[in-house]
């Protein structure tokens, strides 16, 4: 099944503003799929179309079979924005029980499932503190627990782990993980953070400039590329980067090195990495 849908997706500001140019996109569901690109690529243009609180200059977009605006969407699936946008008066229970409301959790068992959720974002000895009184990482956790209160299926993720310190985003990765694993949950996750989609994304997508540069699986985006497997080689001497032998034999390669009096330690074949991939297609059209 396809969790999002995209064709032609296109949004011209006002002012004449581009800020996404026929973006196609296609994200199985219960997956976590990386949106990569640097500030100002129309990474949050996206999550904002496809949550529904802005409406495309063109093309067309479906979020779990309907459209991005409908109620169905909004019942199903939650944003996490960059800035965490909570009331800062009220305090964190009052925050995730308004909200609840807003979502129509239903009054049985929702102190039961709050209480989980703190617990699980470490938020419990916070939950009668004014939001306005929590420190940057708190209120991201907080705009986390506010969105997995309706259980979601889709999950609209924006710079997640922005202001929060190691500790706290080694945490919303395992939550991802968690997610995805036990709930079949799907994730798009918009990021300049490549270490973060290193780590969490099943797929990628980079878009530069409002325009989707390249898509898919690491070994999709690798043979995309032409960016070969390289051959890296630790011996007493010291380490060499080297082409893969034809059909992977190792084995004249090795003679040679033991020949010059080199004695290989370790050997292993390294791909790309994201950072490179990245890289290669961002940088590609400039």
């Amino acid at each position: 099944m396809t969790a999002i849908r995209t064709a032609g997706l296109g949004k011209v500001y006002e002012g004449g503003t581009l800020a996404l140019a026929g973006l196609g996109l296609e994200v199985p569901a219960g997956t976590v799929y990386g949106l990569l690109g640097p500030n100002g690529a129309g990474k949050s243009t996206v999550t904002r179309i496809l949550n529904g609180t802005l409406s495309p200059s063109s093309g067309r977009a479906e979020v779990l079979g309907s459209r991005p605006e409908s109620e169905e969407t909004r019942r199903r699936t939650s944003t996490v924005t960059e800035t965490a946008r909570m009331y800062e008066a009220l305090t964190l229970l009052e925050n995730l029980r308004f909200y609840a409301r807003m979502h129509d959790v239903p009054e049985a068992g929702l102190g039961e499932r709050i209480d989980a959720l703190l617990r699980r974002l470490e938020l419990e000895p916070k939950r009668d503190e004014p939001l306005g009184n929590l420190s940057t990482g708190m209120k991201k956790r907080a705009q986390l627990a506010r969105a997995l209160l309706h259980d979601p299926e889709l999950l609209f993720l924006d710079e997640p782990t922005s202001g929060l310190d190691p500790a706290s985003a080694r945490e919303v990765v395992a939550l991802i993980r968690e997610l995805v694993r036990e709930r079949g949950v799907t994730v798009l996750l918009c990021t300049h953070d490549l270490a973060l989609a290193d780590t969490v994304c099943d797929a990628y997508g980079f878009i530069d400039r409002g325009a989707l540069r390249a898509s898919g699986t690491r070994a999709e985006l690798q043979e995309a590329s032409g960016i070969p497997d390289r051959l890296r080689v630790a011996t007493t001497s010291g380490e060499l980067s080297l082409p893969v032998p034809p059909e992977g034999d190792c084995n004249a390669l090795l003679g040679e090195l033991m020949a010059s009096g080199r004695r290989v330690v370790e050997l292993r074949v390294e791909r790309p990495s994201l950072e490179r991939l990245y890289f290669h297609f961002i940088r590609k059209d400039d």
